[in-house]
């Protein structure tokens, strides 16, 4: 992939019709910025704090039905500070493998953090972490397009 192609789209699930695309990658810092804020405490009970972004050549078609690698952010509070956790969906020829961030020091107060949109499956406590870890994946992500490797992860029985 071009660095000069690259594109980042970004869905808020606070916004469902919107998906936001980023082509310079000056503009990254602020995007790093808005998909590690939580979304509004009053926003509507089907809001989970998710931000999905897929990095790619062209803008994300959400109605394309091809699978393509994406990074799923679920983010959260707890005791007022900013926490999350996310899912990276690796595809290649011998299919796709999903993984989740793992915190080597749980946080005893985690919060349930939901996977799916319709919150019947959460992220394990264990995969939630804190603010600057969530930042630091966000960034590497944009930047490279893969799984970031500044925090651990585990292969994941969720898949999406």
């Amino acid at each position: 992939m071009s660095v000069l192609t690259r594109v980042v789209s970004v869905h808020f699930d606070e916004r469902p019709h919107e998906w936001r695309n980023v082509y310079d990658p000056r503009g990254y810092p602020e995007l790093v910025t808005d998909v590690v804020t939580p979304p509004p405490a009053d926003s509507p009970q089907w809001v989970r704090g998710h931000r999905m972004i897929v990095v790619g050549e062209h803008p994300y078609d959400p109605a394309d039905t091809a699978a393509t690698p994406m990074l799923l952010v679920a983010v959260g509070t707890v005791n007022g500070a900013t926490v999350g956790a996310a899912y990276y969906r690796q595809v290649d020829p011998s299919g796709i493998t999903g993984w989740i961030t793992v915190n080597l020091r749980p946080m005893q107060d985690a919060p349930d953090l939901a996977f799916t949109s319709q919150g019947w499956q959460n992220f394990p406590t264990t995969a939630v972490v804190d603010a600057d870890q969530l930042r630091a994946l966000v960034t590497e992500h944009l930047a490279s397009g893969r799984r970031p490797e500044c925090v651990p992860w585990l292969p994941s029985e969720l898949v999406g």
